[in-house]
């Protein structure tokens, strides 16, 4: 995958993995469009946004059974976000993922918390620390 990564899991419902995924990120909700699955062993992981045909498309091909992301369907009140958050509206019917969403930004800071901090202490010898926000859906 070109941007993300593929974890293969212990078989797990959509719902569970939904629970599992508020803990992981610390989120009130997870957003979730497509298939609702008894069954997932093989999940695409995307920090930040999925929202584009292709992208999920890719995460088919390589044979996952759900796509998690910060957004599978763009938020962006502009032109352009609302002619994504159509496209994947309308390729939901021809998707058999269960497609996650958990706030952008929070999966964002989960990388800057388990990967861009150590590099930063590691690299340049300081101090660094990631700050939570509130509330990751604003």
């Amino acid at each position: 995958m070109k941007l993300g990564s593929i974890c293969i899991l212990p078989p797990i419902s959509t719902q569970a993995l939904m629970e599992k995924l508020k803990r992981i990120f610390d989120v009130g909700y997870v957003d979730c469009v497509g298939v609702y699955h008894d069954h997932i062993e093989r999940i695409a992981i995307v920090a930040g946004a999925a929202d584009k045909v292709e992208v999920i498309q890719e995460a088919e091909s390589l044979g996952t059974q759900a796509l998690v992301s910060g957004e599978v369907r763009s938020h962006r009140g502009d032109n352009y976000g609302r002619a994504k958050f159509n496209r994947v509206t309308d390729y939901l019917p021809k998707t058999n993922l269960s497609l996650l969403g958990v706030s952008h930004a929070a999966s964002e800071h989960l990388v800057m918390e388990t990967q861009i901090v150590p590099w930063l202490t590691r690299t340049f010898t300081v101090q660094a620390q990631t700050i939570r926000m509130e509330n990751w859906w604003r």
